[in-house]
């Protein structure tokens, strides 16, 4: 893009037959600059297309309920089980944390991620902009993860009680 009052002759245009060369405005673009900025726009859209058609499909964890020996006493719990229907959910390293959790647990709930840094939308903590996840549905959870060990806790109010299942994975 010009800026500025220049001429024609600034730019290697000279006019013919003797004419005086005409200003050009100071918004002027040339066609090599309108072209290349159509093309640059193009190809980031093309490009950011391309991207988000190779982002990998969302992992699906199921928040529900498990009954585990305590004592020698069976106990129900909560625990939220991963796409390969093991407790937990592993990434390898450098994958992004896209989950969408299923709430199966008949209660509402909310999960923390700690040891993560996730938007504060997604921490699980119970702000008024942040109720618990209605049961029968869905919650989506997209971030980078620290890398490392991931640990959750995972609450629900049921009944007055509160439950804790905590699963560490860790791959590579």
């Amino acid at each position: 893009m010009i800026f500025g009052q220049t001429t024609l002759i600034d730019h290697g245009i000279r006019p013919r037959n003797g004419a005086k060369p005409a200003p050009v405005s100071p918004f002027a673009i040339s066609r090599r600059d309108l072209l290349g900025g159509v093309g640059g726009l193009l190809a980031t859209a093309m490009l950011s297309a391309k991207a988000r058609a190779a982002a990998p499909a969302a992992k699906r964890l199921t928040a529900g309920t498990r009954v585990l020996e305590v004592n020698g006493r069976a106990a129900r719990v909560f625990g939220l089980t991963g796409p390969e229907g093991r407790p937990g959910l592993r990434l390898s390293p450098g994958e992004r944390f896209r989950v969408e959790l299923a709430n199966e647990t008949g209660a509402r709930t909310l999960v923390h991620w700690h040891g993560q840094l996730p938007p504060w939308k997604q921490d699980g903590f119970p702000w008024p902009q942040t109720p618990p996840i209605a049961n029968g549905t869905m919650e989506s959870y997209d971030y980078a993860p620290i890398p490392g060990t991931l640990l959750d806790a995972f609450a629900s109010r049921h009944a007055g009680t509160k439950s804790f299942d905590r699963a560490a994975h860790r791959r590579g």
